[in-house]
């Protein structure tokens, strides 16, 4: 698979700083979230996002990002080692996301 430049820029470059500032941004409300006067049961549920969020993320600069990057080059061997182990629980993890922000959203709704 030949890639062009937009896609090494966008799929391989952009995809890792947007993911790298969603890292922050979770790690940072990682941080924010487990101090003892946030226990609360909508937080727990935040908290449980933004780590499925990070992990998410983390995989999908593994099956994204780096592949991108490392195809352009003419090194595709990486990729097919990792990516049948790192694509699936990446997938698990967007659906878990998807759970908790319903979660979130129904105890708000309830209110």
């Amino acid at each position: 698979m030949a890639y062009t430049l937009y896609e090494y820029i966008v799929l391989g470059f952009l995809l890792m700083f947007v993911s790298i500032f969603g890292i922050i941004g979770n790690s940072t409300s990682i941080v924010v979230l487990t101090r003892p006067e946030m226990k609360s049961s909508v937080n727990v549920l935040l908290l449980g996002l933004a780590i499925a969020d990070n992990l998410f993320l983390l995989g999908r600069v593994f099956t994204g990002a780096l592949p991108s990057i490392l195809v352009y080059y003419n090194i595709s061997e990486y990729d097919d080692f990792y990516k049948p182990f790192i694509y699936g629980p990446c997938q698990v993890l967007l659906k878990g996301g998807e759970y908790m922000v319903g979660s979130i959203l129904s105890t708000f709704l309830d209110t």
